[in-house]
């Protein structure tokens, strides 16, 4: 009787979290919201009903043109945003902006900046100070970027980790890219920070579109550069703003949280998965090769 009741309910389980996965919802265990295989239960008896049910093991699946990346080499483009997900620069790059804004006379709460944080510049500026015209729009993004420069650049630094996943995909055959707004003197330093130069097939910045993320002209850029299908690409940003230019070009979207933004915020604008900083990102990124 037990027997047969458990099977109903992991058939009862299974569908809804097959259900669930189409939803595009995240999974209680934060590993993947795709669950399809191993699924194991345990259950309470007391008297004789069951009362509680839960999952104790779950194993990822691609679902609607969403790919896991835990499943066997769904991906086969990685592209990545550059600050404030392979570089550390946030808080350097929103008091920049902070100061600037404050010498053209709009004082802006560092709270408000980071809300706006990886968005094209001009746009924030509209939402910000929507009393500047274009040409002073233009003025202040350049006099930010130069107190930047001079000022902040040199105290950025790499996160961890960033070579050792760059090798893991490249040993699985995938091709990878970066997809940055930042351009110049500005992205050489990046580059030269986090030493990848051997192992990045395309890069798409600033120079190369008219509008930066949300915008989603820099990701489909990417991905035409890399000769994958959109569907067979991954965009890992630290921003929702990452991930909403990855949905616009059809791409999925992973998200880490160095940048400053709640995973509640990254879910929300369509990352499958978020976890705390690049170098945790075997957590998004593992098994990118068929197990043998």
């Amino acid at each position: 009787m037990f027997g047969s009741l458990v099977e109903i309910i992991k058939t009862v389980l299974k569908d809804a979290l097959k259900f669930e996965s189409y939803k595009n919802l995240n999974t209680q265990n934060e590993e993947s919201r795709f669950v399809e295989c191993d699924l194991q239960l345990s259950i309470n008896l007391l008297g004789h009903r069951p009362t509680s049910v839960f999952v104790t093991a779950m194993k990822p699946f691609a679902v609607a043109g969403v790919p896991c990346p835990e499943a066997n080499m769904l991906f086969s483009g990685f592209i990545f945003d550059v600050e404030g997900t392979l570089v550390d620069c946030i808080p350097q790059n929103l008091q920049s902006q902070q100061e600037t804004l404050s010498e053209f006379g709009v004082p802006v709460p560092y709270e408000v900046l980071q809300l706006y944080s990886g968005m094209d510049g001009d746009d924030t500026l509209r939402i910000i100070a929507p009393d500047l015209d274009e040409v002073t729009r233009k003025q202040l993004m350049k006099a930010q970027g130069a107190r930047y420069q001079k000022k902040f650049l040199p105290t950025v630094r790499a996160f961890d980790g960033v070579r050792s996943l760059f090798e893991a995909i490249k040993k699985s055959g995938a091709k990878i890219a970066l997809a940055t707004d930042c351009q110049g003197p500005q992205l050489r330093h990046y580059q030269s920070l986090i030493q990848v130069d051997d192992l990045i097939d395309k890069i798409v910045c600033g120079d190369d579109v008219d509008k930066g993320k949300p915008h989603p002209g820099l990701v489909r850029l990417a991905v035409e550069k890399l000769s994958v299908p959109a569907n067979a690409a991954v965009m890992v940003g630290d921003t929702p703003y990452d991930a909403e230019a990855a949905r616009g070009a059809g791409v999925s979207a992973a998200g880490v949280l160095s940048g400053g933004f709640a995973r509640g915020a990254l879910l929300e604008a369509g990352c499958f998965n978020v976890v705390e900083e690049i170098g945790a990102s075997g957590r998004i990124l593992d098994r990118v090769t068929e197990e043998g």
